[in-house]
């Protein structure tokens, strides 16, 4: 079954450059409460994140511009907040991954209960 739904405040930012799975993932988001934002590449997601503040910051791997491991590197240096970051990733193994970057890891494609789960906030 699906975790709690989260409270209305919860805010994710989503970024995919596969157009398909990110409207499919945001609207996914979307009907268990959160309020999604979405970014099509590295740069805008990092751009945007530094803008919005989100709660959760879900990052496709293998984006154009920056991966979503470099803007999640950028995000930790300079982040006056601790967003909660998911790597999403159909390529790299978690194996590879710096695990000071991320506090979870989703393989594609990924089941709606997992992502549900990935993207509830860091208890604060």
């Amino acid at each position: 079954m699906f975790p709690e739904s989260p409270p209305m405040t919860t805010t994710v930012l989503l970024a995919d450059d596969n157009a398909v799975s990110l409207e499919v993932i945001a609207m996914l988001l979307e009907m268990r409460g959160f309020r999604v934002h979405t970014a099509g590449d590295g740069l805008e997601a990092l751009e945007k994140a530094r803008a919005l503040r989100p709660d959760v910051v879900i990052l496709d791997l293998s984006m154009p511009g920056l991966s979503g491991e470099e803007v999640a590197r950028a995000l930790r240096v300079d982040a006056a907040w601790r967003p909660k970051l998911v790597a999403l990733s159909g390529h790299a193994p978690a194996d590879d991954l710096d695990p000071a970057l991320f506090d979870v890891y989703c393989e594609k494609p990924v089941q709606s209960a997992v992502l549900i789960d990935a993207a509830q906030p860091l208890p604060r």
